[in-house]
């Protein structure tokens, strides 16, 4: 039996229910904010996924938002230089195609 508690749980009467702050009508953001500077990869790592960013953004500050659903990577002047859907499955690279494409004519190849 644990003895976390040192003594009996007495019944308020609903005296404090008056003193408690309502919800906001509004769910407060989800989001997961991190700032990170853009590596020559041009990816960003949440959790154990790494995803793509625009080639452009390389060697810059970004701000990394992440909720349940999607992945958005903004430039230091808030444009959106990644948004991709959120993957739960572990260890994955997520690359979109503007990206690679981008990525490819950036260092002269073919993207692939």
């Amino acid at each position: 039996m644990s003895t976390a508690l040192s003594g009996p749980v007495r019944p308020t009467g609903g005296k404090h229910r008056a003193q408690m702050l309502t919800l906001p009508a509004v769910d407060p953001p989800t989001w997961w904010r991190f700032s990170i500077r853009l590596g020559r990869d041009h990816y960003v790592r949440v959790d154990t996924c790494d995803y793509s960013v625009d080639p452009a953004a390389i060697g810059h500050r970004g701000t990394v938002l992440t909720d349940s659903e999607q992945v958005v990577v903004l430039a230091s002047g808030g444009e959106i230089v990644a948004q991709q859907a959120r993957c739960w499955a572990r260890h994955q690279t997520l690359t979109d195609p503007e990206h690679a494409g981008r990525a490819g004519d950036a260092s002269g190849s073919a993207p692939g």
